[in-house]
């Protein structure tokens, strides 16, 4: 097997996961460091140690290879440093911490626009948020249009939808 870089990854080498990689259980996100300590097929099994897991099996092109130093900022996992995940031991999410308001912030504000995008890109009508999840966007976006699709067009065009976590899991 061969990281990102198609160097071959063998037992004992330190990689770093270069994106996001999203399982139906959980994230590991970008940035995680550990050692291959074993291969699944041609799939390598990376081990760190972190609260939320100890280990993932993922694809080559997930990783990079190199000398890298495990840093306790570096295992913090999900779509920012302020939070932590916690999962269960069959990898279910169980928990967040958030560790500073701009991180609860933050998480607020990917939930919304998450929020937004399920209403307004499904074709059954069903609602995700039993308020106006307009009137909530208002406080963030004062000029945004009145619909969820106008809405939903207003954020795409001005690139608010270009992190990571937004793109389709296919």
């Amino acid at each position: 097997m061969k990281d990102i870089n198609n160097k071959t990854l063998k037992v004992g080498d330190k990689v770093k996961v270069i994106k996001d990689i999203v399982y139906p259980s959980c994230t590991i996100a970008k940035g995680v460091i550990g050692i291959v300590e074993a291969f699944a097929g041609e799939r390598p099994q990376i081990k760190y140690d972190h609260d939320n897991g100890t280990g993932f099996i993922c694809e080559g092109n997930y990783l990079e290879q190199g000398d890298w130093i495990i840093k306790e900022e570096e295992k913090v996992s999900s779509l920012h440093k302020d939070i932590t995940y916690t999962t269960r031991e069959n990898g279910d999410v169980s928990g967040l911490q958030f560790h500073s308001d701009a991180g609860r912030e933050k998480f607020r504000q990917f939930q919304i626009l998450n929020v937004l995008k399920a209403e307004a890109t499904n074709t059954m009508g069903i609602r995700f948020y039993r308020g106006s999840i307009i009137n909530v966007l208002k406080r963030y976006f004062p000029n945004i249009p009145r619909t969820r699709k106008g809405a939903y067009k207003y954020l795409v065009k001005h690139g608010y939808y270009n992190h990571p976590a937004f793109e389709d899991k296919k």
